[in-house]
């Protein structure tokens, strides 16, 4: 066996959903490139890599999942996330992507059962790490806007910054109390801090418009006076692209 052959062999083995052993059962012409000895077997040496790889996706996902780590508790926050990767096993080289199936897992999860809200608040927390996340921008600002010729506002199109993002939830998970009222939150980067707020439903259907590429004036149509108010807010809160 070669090295290239070796190493696919050992990362197979480390990454086996139910861990090496079960793994060598499954498959027991299996050669092990290396050796046990009288304290640990080489099953059991392969293991001890197999479960660093498990505990470091586990912590991972507990800095992804803050809340719902503290929502749930170590014990089932373990089980969850072993559950998880059994289902959705990593598959990118980078950590940053192994969480993003979560969301939609607990959805079926016996735990929300006594936990119903675990599902908006994985959704919740997985929208913080895509805003962070997102694609740099240089936000709108009122020097820009001043500069823009009154004749041209009625036809403008404006687009949020690339890191925002809109989720309805069915419980206030921006709360501590996790009240269980619909809620729409929004959620962007400011700098280096991902700020969020919840909306009411005239600004909600003015940010789904703006994001469909209405024009300026259409949005005028929508809110009349108010726009002006949303749209100094939107300004202030680094929320618009300027490169719209």
């Amino acid at each position: 066996m070669n090295l290239a052959e070796t190493q696919k062999l050992v990362w197979k083995l480390i990454t086996a959903p139910e861990g090496v052993v079960k793994a060598l059962e499954e498959n027991p012409m299996t050669r092990l490139p290396i050796k046990g000895d009288h304290r640990l077997s080489a099953a059991q040496r392969l293991d001890i890599y197999a479960n660093m790889y498990f505990y470091r996706i586990r912590d991972a996902l507990k800095d992804d999942f803050p809340r719902v780590l503290t929502l749930i508790g170590e014990t089932h926050f373990h089980n969850l996330i072993t559950d998880y990767l059994l289902a959705h096993p990593s598959e990118h080289w980078s950590l940053r992507y192994v969480g993003k199936d979560l969301p939609r897992f607990v959805t079926t999860h016996s735990l929300r059962e006594r936990w119903p809200m675990i599902v908006d608040l994985a959704c919740f927390e997985w929208e913080l790490i895509e805003a962070f996340d997102a694609a740099d921008t240089t936000p709108l600002t009122r020097e820009d806007v001043a500069g823009i010729d009154p004749s041209r506002w009625s036809e403008l199109v404006f687009r949020p910054a690339p890191s925002f993002r809109m989720c309805t939830f069915d419980v206030r998970v921006d709360l501590p109390s996790y009240d269980p009222q619909p809620v729409t939150i929004v959620f962007w980067r400011k700098g280096l801090e991902v700020v969020y707020r919840p909306v009411e439903p005239i600004e909600k259907d003015l940010l789904t418009r703006m994001r469909e590429g209405a024009t300026f004036g259409e949005l005028c149509e929508i809110a009349g006076e108010k726009l002006a108010s949303f749209f100094q807010t939107w300004i202030e809160s680094a929320l618009l692209d300027r490169g719209a």
